[in-house]
């Protein structure tokens, strides 16, 4: 997840989804024989196959990598001299309680494990 270079200027490079941590993994075990233009059809069925358990885990290395690009943006900021009072705090999770999940389902409704969201909730600026 950290191959990749900062972007132009010395800025952090932007924070990765889930699904594109997902696909760089499967890029890393690089199938075999495979054509170029199927990987992303590949790439996209087996998300849809995941299940909400292991799609939870990409769904932790993003937020993981939303907190690394705020930080290090704050740092690059500061050290440009464009920092301002705001960046200097730590961000603020903004509530996730209207929240819909699959099928407009609640998070609770789910059955979705609740820890998860609060710790989400804790370290995720939205």
């Amino acid at each position: 997840m950290n191959k990749r270079k900062s972007s132009k200027g010395g800025e952090p490079r932007p924070p990765k989804n889930a699904y594109a941590i997902y696909v760089s993994e499967q890029e890393e075990k690089q199938i075999q024989n495979m054509d170029r233009a199927d990987k992303p059809r590949k790439y996209m069925e087996g998300w849809a196959m995941l299940e909400h358990a292991q799609q939870r885990r990409y769904l932790e290395m993003a937020a993981q990598d939303k907190i690394r690009f705020s930080r290090e943006m704050r740092a690059y900021n500061k050290a440009q001299g464009n920092s301002s009072p705001d960046e200097e705090d730590e961000p603020k999770p903004k509530k996730l309680s209207g929240v819909s999940g699959k099928f407009g389902l609640k998070a609770s409704q789910q059955n979705v494990d609740e820890g998860f969201w609060k710790k989400l909730k804790m370290q995720v600026k939205l």
